[in-house]
């Protein structure tokens, strides 16, 4: 009996430290793992689709060749494991649709599958400039007359993607298009002849030929055009 008492104490005294050194190796493996940090997401909004066919008899179309936007802040809808996820950033910047790279800023999001996902930006009145102005051309019958939108309201503009992997930092675009011909959709050659002009402009607003103003807006609030997602 005392042998077999000391041969078990002898066993602990050895495998003790033994235990020891392998959790502390343990521990540090896990250490060494760390978690990807978030990626940077920025957004960009595009003017598309610029030309409008207002009447298919009468042969008028609608050209928008400016496109300005006061942008006051970017949001992140989406869902992650069945949960949903909600991220904004404040911004205040005047964009040129028409630009390159008409970028409003970015949201740090962290890595992961995103389903649902849903790229929000939020225009809105100013420093005296409407939250979204318009600037074109309505041709009918051979004249020309310039043709001017202002949105003195707040706008929300969003685009759509069924998924989205973040698996990096590299960062990532989120391009959300503005579809001009969609935003227009219900503008006809009769109701452009007919609307008020200010000066030799057609000037659509809230107090200036304010049913062709209610089209419009109207339009942009049910726009819900996919979203372009990619490295930068």
């Amino acid at each position: 009996m005392k042998k077999t008492h000391t041969s078990r104490a002898i066993r602990s005294l050895f495998l003790a430290p033994l235990a020891a050194a392998l959790a502390l190796t343990s521990c540090k493996k896990e250490d060494t793992a760390s978690p990807i940090a978030p990626a940077a997401v920025t957004f960009q909004l595009r003017a598309t689709n610029p030309s409008v066919v207002t009447g298919r008899v009468e042969g008028g179309t609608l050209t928008w060749t400016g496109a300005r936007a006061e942008a006051s802040m970017i949001k992140f809808e989406a869902k992650k494991a069945g949960a949903e996820i909600e991220l904004k950033s404040n911004v205040q910047r005047s964009l040129d649709l028409f630009a390159p790279v008409p970028s409003i800023g970015s949201i740090a999001i962290p890595a992961g599958s995103y389903d649902e996902v849903e790229f929000v930006a939020y225009l809105a009145p100013a420093s005296g400039n409407p939250a979204l102005e318009l600037t074109g051309t309505f041709s009918n019958n051979g004249v020309s007359t310039p043709v001017t939108f202002r949105a003195s309201e707040a706008i929300q503009l969003k685009g759509e993607k069924h998924n989205v992997v973040i698996s990096d930092t590299a960062g990532y675009d989120a391009i959300t298009a503005l579809n001009l011909s969609l935003a227009s959709a219900g503008l006809t050659s009769a109701s452009l002849s007919g609307a008020v002009r200010t000066g030799n402009t057609i000037l659509i607003s809230s107090s200036v030929n304010a049913g062709l103003y209610a089209t419009i807006v109207n339009n942009l609030r049910n726009l819900h055009d996919e979203a372009e997602f990619h490295h930068h």
